[in-house]
């Protein structure tokens, strides 16, 4: 998807009468299939939807250009199929509560429309007002329409910034769900394993991590928030198998090092930590040993960097 500048506005022909050829194909391509295509989006978000378009609107930008005038309805049908689509992949097909709910808190009006937006040199989907857009260059109704709304998680997360500055990110979330939830079990498994059956409880501040991540980028600090939100949940499981597999290595399940593990961790409690730059006089991460608790600590800046390493000091803290 590119980008043109946000100052370009879609132009605004008069709105000429659809041609009869495209008022057939805006019946039977498109009118035949809303019914189900809005029951579709229903399902996915729990919500009742409403799917509206300006036909005159698509009809007059394809009259400017000379293009696809006469297959306007079955071109909305494409631009809405791939809303259906990516709108499957952002909810797990209406199984991610929390991402339905998400988007519902942000399409207030409950409507899917397809509008012109220059700012966009071909394609792509936004929120106003409220209101779900899958938008199209004026200059351009019909090109690359399947993938309007391959970046729907990134504008919902924009519109939820916008809305609250260190609200987690859908992204994020779901990373956390696919790549750190769905293994915790696995890791901590191993992780006790090599203490010989000792128990531990794997820790995070998720929303705290988040909200320094936030405040060292607002600082000018080179902190990729977009990278870093879909990736938080592997970084997260990578922190918390390095240490399991430094562990392994340095203790060998011998009973002495595990002794002497479970008498200097007596919760059993491993955190990840982020800290900002001025705390950690180490370089990419540090481990330490506070109030009876492993703590595996790193900064914005490096965060999920060399995350394999972040415990190799463990022997020496016993």
């Amino acid at each position: 998807m590119q980008i043109k500048s946000p100052d370009a506005q879609a132009e605004a022909p008069a709105l000429p009468k659809p041609s009869l050829l495209a008022r057939k194909d805006i019946r039977d391509e498109f009118d035949a299939h809303l019914p189900d295509l809005t029951q579709t989006i229903n399902n996915l978000l729990k919500e009742t939807y409403v799917v509206e378009i300006n036909f005159p609107q698509l009809f007059a930008h394809c009259v400017a250009v000379d293009s696809g005038q006469n297959y306007v309805g079955s071109t909305a049908k494409s631009y809405l199929d791939g809303f259906i689509d990516n709108l499957k992949k952002y909810t797990g097909e209406g199984e991610f509560d929390e991402a339905i709910q998400t988007f519902n808190s942000l399409v207030t009006e409950r409507k899917i429309t397809i509008a012109a937006d220059n700012k966009f040199s071909y394609e792509g989907c936004s929120i106003k007002n409220g209101v779900f857009e899958i938008n199209y260059n004026s200059k351009a109704y019909g090109s690359n329409n399947s993938y309007a709304c391959s970046y729907m998680g990134k504008e919902i997360d924009r519109a939820l910034f916008a809305k609250s500055p260190y609200a987690l990110p859908l992204l994020l979330k779901k990373g956390i769900r696919d790549d750190w939830t769905a293994q915790k079990e696995t890791v901590t498994q191993g992780i006790q394993e090599e203490l010989l059956g000792a128990e531990v409880k794997l820790m995070a501040d998720v929303e705290g991590i988040w909200k320094l991540m936030v405040d060292a980028k607002n600082s000018k600090q080179d902190v990729d928030l977009e990278s870093i939100a879909p990736n938080f949940g592997s970084y997260l499981f990578q922190y918390f198998d390095g240490f399991r597999y430094q562990v392994e290595y340095q203790f060998k399940k011998d009973d002495l090092m595990v002794e002497g593990f479970t008498d200097a961790v007596p919760t059993g409690e491993i955190w990840v930590e982020v800290v900002p730059k001025d705390e950690m006089k180490s370089g990419y991460n540090e481990c330490k040993i506070e109030n009876g608790k492993v703590i595996l600590r790193t900064t914005p800046l490096y965060w999920g960097t060399n995350s394999s390493y972040v415990a190799q000091n463990l022997s020496s803290l016993l």
